[in-house]
């Protein structure tokens, strides 16, 4: 089985994604994008995390 990332990002597939957030206890904030569409590189999620001490 082979992985071409330049034949994946031409053919523009229409793909679900998924965010997975670990360690739930150190998250402060969490906003997402509300974009329909988005690409590789873009942006998906801003986290913020508590404060340590």
């Amino acid at each position: 089985m082979t992985f071409d990332r330049d034949k994946i990002q031409q053919s523009g597939f229409k793909d679900t994604v998924i965010v997975f957030l670990t360690q739930g206890k150190q998250i402060d904030k969490v906003h997402y994008t509300n974009e329909t569409i988005v690409r590789q590189g873009d942006d998906l999620a801003k986290v913020q995390l508590k404060q340590r001490g």
